[in-house]
C-alpha cells in the first residue's frame, strides 16, 4: 500500500499521525531484530486512537495493520483474511498481494499463491522486483523453467539486477553449466566482493571438471570470507576427488574450527578418516559428533564399522545395537547379528536374525545368516529350514546352496548333500569350495576317489594358495595310496593354513611314508593346537612308545639336530613372559639369529620401558643402552646363549625326548649356568616352517637362581641372508 487516505474533515494534525502511522507500518514490514518489532508494534497501537480518522477514511489501513498484527502472532488464516479484506477494498494495495502470496504458500495454497504473485507483477508491471517475487512462487511451485522465465524478464527490465543474476546462475547450474558461469561472471562484474557467489561459481567448474579454476574461485571466496564454511567443504570434496587427503583433511578441520557444532561436517570427516582407513581419528571424530547428534543412528553405525576394521566384534555389535535402537530400521538387525556371530555370541545372534525374519522374512541376508548360524550350534534342522526357502526363493544364490548341502551332510542325508553340490556346480561351474567339500567327503569315505581326486585338484587350480584345498588333495592321495605325495602336499598346507586337522593328516601320512619322527612331531603339534583332540592322543599314545625308546630316543634327537643344522640365518618375533625372583617380566620384539653362534635381540620399546638392544656371538657380548639392569642382562645373554645351542643343533648329546600323555612328544635340554644351578629348557611346540620343525613354545627355567619364563617364537623368515642384521 503506497498511500494513507485522509477525509478533507481531518485536521492537519491528524494527518501528520497519519503519515507517522503509516511510516512505521512501512518500519514494521523491514526485517528488524524482535526487540526493535515489538517497540514498533506498541508505538502504533500507542498512535491508533490519534489515526482514527484516517482509518475512518480508509478501512483498508485497519485490515491491514490488523494483518501485520495476527500475522507476528502466528495467527497466519486471521492474517490472511484480514489481508484479503484490504485488496477487496483497495485493489491496488500491492504490499497486500504480495503478503497474500507468501502466506498461501506457507499454507500450502501454490496455485493461490500464485495469483496473487501474478497479480502482483499487473500493479507493477516495470518494477524488476515484481517479476523477482513471481518467479520465487514459481521455485515454491516446482516450475523452475517459469521461474527462469520470470527472472530473464527482471534481468531486460534491469540489466544489472543482482538478485537476478544470482538466481538464474542457480538455475543453469546443472542444465547448462556455461550459460550459469556467465550470468555469475556478470554478477561479479557488478560486485566483485560477494563469497557467496564466487563459491556458487567455484561449484560450477567442479563438476565440469575445471579443478584448478573451481580452486582459485574457492580460494577468493575465503579470502572474502575467511569463516565461510562452503567454501571451505568445497575445497574438501575437490581435494578428495583429486585424491588430496592431507589437503582434503585440512579442510575438513577448518570447517569444524569455524563449526565446532556442526555434526554434518564431523561426519564428513569422519568418513574420510575411515576411507583413508585411518581407524583411531575416524572414531575420535564420530564420537566427537555422538553427542552433538545424540539421535543419529548413523554415527553409531559407522563407529560399528570402525570397530569392524579394528575386529572388536562385541563393541562393533554394541554400536549396531544402538543405532537399531534408535532407528527400528530392521536393516541394522543383520549387520547386529553378524557381529554378534563373529564374537561368538552365536545364540543371541540367532535371536537377533529371527526377529528380522518377522519383518522381512524373505531376506536372503537374513536366512543365509540363520542357517549359517544354527549349524553353528549344531541344529541342521533348523539350519535346513531356512535354507530350503531361501534356495526356494534365491535358486542361484551359490552360498545359500552351499550351506544347504552342509546341512543336509550334517542331518545324514548325504546323497541329498551330493545333488545339492552337484546342481551349485552346475549354476556356479567355478565353485571351488563346493569341489573341495565334495571331493573331501568322498576322501573321508573312500568312496569315487577318483573323482574326489578331479575335483580336489580344480578346486586346488582355481585357488592354489588354500591351505585347506592343498589338504584335501594330500589326503585323497594318503586315501589312494600314494604316502609320499600326499606327505607332500601336506607338508605345503600346513605352511599355507596351520590347522590341527592338518596336522592331523600329515601325521598319518608321515607315518605311512616311514617317517614316524615327523608322525609324532605333526601329531603333537595338533595336541598342542587342540588339546581335547582324543583321537589324536591315542596315535600318539600308541605309536609315541615305540619310537621313543633308548635307542629311538637317540635316532629322534639327531633327527632333530639335522633338523636344526639345515638353519643357517633365521629370523623371527618373540614374547617373553615370567618372573625373576618374583618379579613380574615381560618383553617382546625381534631375533636374528646366524650359523654359528650369533644372536641379536632387539627389545621393543614400551611405556615404562625403553629399546633395548642385545647382540650374543660367540663369548662377545653387547647391551645398548650400556646402563641396562646387569640382572637383566645376565639373564637374557643366558636365554640367548641357550638359543643358540638349539638353533645351531649342539644339545643333541644331553637333549631329552619324553611323552606327555597329555601333549604329546616334549624335547628338554639342561645346561649349567655360570650363576648357578642349570637352565632347564622344555620346547613345548614347534611349528612346520619351509620343511624344517622350528620351536614355537619354549619353557626355561633356573630353580637356583629363581627365573622362569616362556618363550613364545612367531613369524619366522628362514635362511633368507638379506634379512640378516
Amino acid at each position: 500500500m503506497n498511500r494513507v487516505l485522509t477525509s478533507s474533515r481531518a485536521s492537519a494534525a491528524s494527518v501528520a499521525i497519519c503519515h507517522a502511522f503509516d511510516r512505521l507500518l512501512r518500519l514494521y514490514r523491514s526485517p528488524r531484530n524482535d526487540g526493535n518489532v515489538k517497540a514498533y508494534l506498541i508505538l502504533a497501537f500507542c498512535l491508533l486512537p490519534f489515526a482514527m480518522p484516517c482509518i475512518a477514511a480508509n478501512e483498508a489501513y485497519y485490515n491491514y495493520l490488523r494483518g501485520l498484527v495476527e500475522e507476528r502472532a502466528g495467527n497466519t488464516t486471521k492474517a490472511l483474511e484480514a489481508y484479503e479484506k484490504v485488496v477487496q477494498e483497495d485493489p491496488q494495495a500491492l504490499e497486500a498481494f504480495r503478503d497474500i502470496a507468501q502466506l498461501r504458500l506457507r499454507m500450502g495454497q501454490p496455485d493461490a499463491a500464485l495469483k496473487a504473485a501474478e497479480r502482483v507483477k499487473e500493479l507493477a508491471p516495470g518494477n524488476p522486483s515484481s517479476f523477482l517475487f513471481l518467479g520465487n512462487v514459481y521455485v515454491a511451485q516446482g516450475d523452475l523453467a517459469k521461474a527462469a522465465e520470470a527472472y530473464e524478464s527482471a534481468l531486460k527490465l534491469d540489466p544489472q539486477n543482482l538478485r537476478a543474476l544470482e538466481n538464474l546462475g542457480n538455475y543453469y547450474a546443472i542444465l547448462d553449466p556455461d550459460r550459469s558461469i556467465a550470468y555469475y561472471q556478470r554478477y561479479l562484474e557488478i560486485n566483485t566482493r560477494d563469497a557467496d557467489i564466487c563459491f556458487q561459481m567455484a561449484l560450477v567448474h567442479q563438476k565440469k571438471g575445471d579443478f584448478k579454476k573451481a580452486r582459485a574461485l574457492y580460494q577468493q571466496s575465503l579470502e572474502l570470507d575467511p569463516d565461510q564454511v562452503a567454501s571451505h567443504l568445497g575445497m574438501a570434496e575437490l581435494y578428495e576427488e583429486e585424491k588430496s587427503t592431507a589437503a582434503a583433511v585440512m579442510e575438513y578441520q577448518a570447517a569444524a574450527r569455524i563449526q565446532p557444532s556442526n555434526g554434518v561436517t564431523l561426519m564428513r570427516l569422519g568418513n574420510l578418516f575411515y576411507r583413508d582407513r585411518q581407524w583411531e581419528e575416524a572414531e575420535r571424530i564420530f564420537k566427537i559428533v555422538e553427542p552433538l547428534s545424540p539421535d543419529d543412528p548413523t554415527v553409531h553405525y559407522w563407529l560399528a564399522r570402525v570397530q569392524e576394521e579394528k575386529k572388536s566384534w562385541k563393541d562393533a555389535a554394541a554400536e549396531a545395537q544402538k543405532a537399531y535402537t534408535l532407528s527400528q530400521d530392521p536393516q541394522f538387525l543383520p549387520l547386529l547379528a553378524y557381529y554378534l556371530t563373529l564374537d561368538r555370541q552365536i545364540t543371541q545372534a540367532v535371536t537377533v536374525l529371527e526377529k528380522a525374519r518377522t519383518t522381512d522374512p524373505n531376506s536372503a541376508n537374513v536366512l543365509l545368516f540363520l542357517g549359517m548360524n544354527y549349524l553353528d550350534l549344531d541344529k541342521p534342522d533348523k539350519a535346513k529350514d531356512a535354507l530350503v526357502k531361501g534356495v526356494a526363493l534365491y535358486p542361484k544364490d551359490a552360498q545359500m546352496r552351499f550351506q544347504l548341502a552342509i546341512a543336509e551332510d550334517k542331518l545324514g542325508h548325504f546323497d541329498d548333500a551330493v545333488r545339492e553340490f552337484q546342481d551349485l556346480l552346475t549354476i556356479d561351474p567355478k565353485n571351488a569350495a563346493a569341489m573341495n567339500y565334495l571331493g573331501y567327503s568322498w576322501a573321508e569315505l573312500g568312496i569315487r576317489l577318483e573323482e574326489a581326486e578331479k575335483l580336489i585338484r580344480q578346486a586346488v587350480s582355481l585357488d592354489p594358495d588354500s591351505g585347506a584345498y592343498a589338504d584335501s588333495l594330500g589326503w585323497v592321495r594318503y586315501k589312494r595310496g600314494d604316502a609320499a605325495e600326499a606327505r607332500n602336499l601336506l607338508e605345503k598346507a600346513v605352511l599355507l593354513s596351520p590347522d590341527p586337522l592338518i596336522y592331523d593328516h600329515l601325521g598319518d601320512a608321515s607315518l605311512a611314508d616311514k617317517h614316524p619322527e615327523e608322525a609324532l612331531q605333526a601329531w603333537s603339534k595338533a595336541l598342542a593346537m587342540d588339546p581335547k583332540n582324543e583321537a589324536v592322543r591315542k596315535k600318539v599314545q600308541a605309536k609315541g612308545p615305540a619310537r621313543l625308546d633308548a635307542v629311538a630316543g637317540a635316532n629322534y634327537a639327531k633327527y632333530l639336530e639335522g633338523n636344526f643344522r639345515q638353519v643357517q640365518v633365521l629370523e623371527g618375533h618373540m614374547v617373553v613372559s615370567g618372573e625373576l625372583n618374583k618379579h613380574a617380566l615381560h618383553a617382546e620384539g625381534e631375533f636374528f639369529y646366524a650359523r654359528p653362534d650369533a644372536l641379536t635381540l632387539h627389545v621393543s620399546s614400551t611405556v615404562k620401558v625403553h629399546a633395548i638392544e642385545f647382540a650374543l656371538q660367540g663369548n662377545k657380548r653387547r647391551v645398548n643402552p650400556p646402563e641396562t639392569n646387569p640382572a637383566l642382562s645376565q639373564m637374557a645373554f643366558e636365554g640367548m646363549a641357550s638359543l643358540i645351542e638349539l638353533f645351531s643343533g649342539g644339545m643333541t648329546g644331553t637333549l631329552q625326548v619324553m611323552l606327555d600323555p597329555k601333549l604329546g612328544v616334549r624335547t628338554s635340554y639342561s645346561r649349567p649356568n655360570p650363576s648357578g644351578g642349570q637352565d632347564e629348557l622344555t620346547v613345548v611346540s614347534y611349528d612346520f616352517v619351509e620343511g624344517l620343525w622350528l620351536p614355537s613354545d619354549i619353557l626355561v627355567e633356573n630353580s637356583t637362581i629363581g627365573w622362569e619364563a616362556r618363550l613364545i617364537l612367531s613369524n619366522w623368515v628362514l635362511n633368507k641372508p638379506d634379512h640378516t642384521k
